[in-house]
C-alpha cells in the first residue's frame, strides 16, 4: 500500500458521508472551457433523495459542498493552464 494512503487520516462517519456526497455530486458538473462547478440543483435533487430534509443541515452540506466545489474548480483549472503551459514549450 502506498505510504500516502497509510499515512491518511481516519475519517469520521460524517467527514466520510460529506466526501461522498462531494464524490457523487462531481459526475454531475458542467465541462467546457474548463471544470465547472457542481450545479445548485444536483446539490438539491441530493440533499431530498437522501432524505436530508432538515434546514439547517441542508444549509451546513450545501455549504461544505460549495466550498470544497470552489477548491477543487480552482485546483483543477489551474492544472489545466499548467499543462496548456507546458505543451506550448
Amino acid at each position: 500500500m502506498p505510504k500516502t494512503i497509510q499515512d491518511a487520516p481516519e475519517l469520521n462517519e460524517i467527514t466520510l458521508s460529506l466526501w461522498g456526497a462531494f464524490n457523487e455530486l462531481s459526475t454531475s458538473r458542467q465541462m467546457g472551457f474548463g471544470v465547472g462547478y457542481i450545479p445548485y440543483s444536483e446539490v438539491t435533487s441530493y440533499l431530498d433523495e437522501n432524505k436530508i430534509f432538515q434546514i439547517e443541515e441542508r444549509k451546513w452540506m450545501r455549504k461544505f459542498i460549495n466550498f470544497i466545489d470552489i477548491l477543487y474548480v480552482k485546483k483543477e483549472n489551474e492544472r489545466s493552464e499548467t499543462d496548456k503551459k507546458s505543451k506550448k514549450k
